[in-house]
């Protein structure tokens, strides 16, 4: 599912198509004349039951495959589940649950739903348990992170918000791709990595 399908959950703000202006502007519009005020786009998925959002700034699409079509890698790192031909790119799909230290006993093993991130010209796909569509969110709502989370998730987090009782935990893409237990990892040459 891309972006242009994905349905906003803002109860002001329509969810634009991809490429056009009004997406431009969903993604970083000014509120109430203030320069430090803004409205940006991000992803609304869950971990079990938490809700966590991540800026649209790297996502690609979000997609759902057999978890057959992720082939393992040996010697890798237990939160690289494996690679994954898609789109006639390599895609390397990670676990995310188990990256930021929250393990999810996933539904349905038999199939993947992944959110597809592309940073450093390298595309990543990062299994959730459940893609719930778009959110507009304006910074002034994006808060301290409590105290009583793990510290483990801490480093991973923009900060956190609140949608009526629920409290969402707002992800940094880039802190994420860049996590210490990927890294080595990431130092290959994409070519030679895998043939399908």
């Amino acid at each position: 599912m891309t972006l242009a399908n994905l349905k906003t959950e803002h109860e002001s703000l329509k969810s634009p198509r991809v490429g056009t202006a009004d997406f431009l502007l969903a993604r970083k519009t000014p509120i109430d004349n203030h320069p430090n005020h803004s409205i940006d786009s991000h992803l609304k998925f869950r971990l079990d039951y938490q809700e966590i959002l991540l800026s649209t700034h790297h996502l690609c699409e979000t997609i759902t495959v057999p978890t057959s079509n992720v082939t393992p890698m040996p010697n890798m790192h237990p939160v690289v589940l494996g690679l994954m031909n898609h789109r006639s790119q390599v895609l390397w799909v990670i676990d995310l649950a188990l990256l930021i230290g929250l393990p999810v006993p996933y539904a349905d093993d038999r199939e993947c739903h992944m959110v597809v991130l592309k940073l450093d010209g390298n595309l990543f796909g990062l299994r959730v348990d459940a893609i719930e569509g778009l959110l507009s969110v304006a910074s002034r709502q994006i808060i301290d992170t409590p105290n009583h989370f793990p510290a483990r998730l801490m480093p991973f987090l923009q900060g956190c918000v609140w949608q009526g009782d629920a409290l969402q935990l707002v992800l940094k893409a880039e802190a994420l791709l860049h996590a210490p237990a990927l890294q080595p990892e990431w130092r290959f040459e994409q070519d030679s990595a895998c043939c399908f």
